[in-house]
């Protein structure tokens, strides 16, 4: 009798998005793999919640691409971009003009009182956060989606619900920097800048 070993099959989508990064570099893979989430991720954000399938996979590569992440922020915090900035903000993160443009948007709420939130999009963009962390393919890749909402829940003035996701996010994976960010932001009593 043979022993025969099986090859795993345990092509993850991580996997895969790394395997495409090496090919033909990091932002066609961004492109490929996050332009369809982005777009499912806008549209939850808009209130439509039919695009939880096309959300599968978004809470491992946000974990693994912070700048995927960190567009989904800017997405949930400034409803005029567009998409192709959205996806931009993703794939061409390295590039001076979308580096700037990402630290204006998350840098405002800190310093701007005249940039106040859309309160049912971040609503509706924490709930699809959460949602993320029912599609994580493990416990680790839910600390984005819950240091995402931590993010979101203090730009939304609710300190209570971000201190909860950022404990929640740092339980999944303590090296979460959002979400450690978010607890000394609240142990400091900073607040966006238009509740100041």
């Amino acid at each position: 009798m043979t022993n025969i070993i099986e090859k795993p099959k345990t092509n993850t989508l991580i996997e895969e998005y790394r395997q495409q990064a090496l090919a033909y570099g990091h932002e066609k893979a961004i492109r490929t793999f996050a332009t369809p989430m982005l777009q499912a991720w806008e549209k939850a954000c808009e209130g439509y919640a039919d695009e939880d399938t096309k959300l599968e996979g978004f809470a491992d590569l946000m974990s693994e691409v912070f700048n995927v992440r960190d567009a989904a922020i800017a997405a949930a915090i400034n409803p005029r971009f567009k998409i192709g900035t959205i996806i931009n903000l993703a794939a061409k993160a390295h590039t001076p003009y979308y580096k700037r443009l990402l630290s204006k948007t998350l840098v405002d709420g800190f310093t701007n009182p005249d940039i106040k939130p859309d309160h049912d999009r971040l609503h509706n963009a924490i709930t699809a956060a959460c949602g993320l962390t029912d599609l994580a393919s493990e416990k680790k890749y839910r600390a984005h989606p819950l240091a995402v909402a931590a993010y979101l829940s203090w730009w939304d003035g609710k300190m209570e619900d971000a201190y909860s996701y950022a404990i929640l996010a740092l339980d999944a994976d303590r090296t979460t920097s959002l979400a450690a960010l978010v607890l000394v932001a609240l142990s400091k009593g900073k607040k966006p800048a238009y509740l100041n």
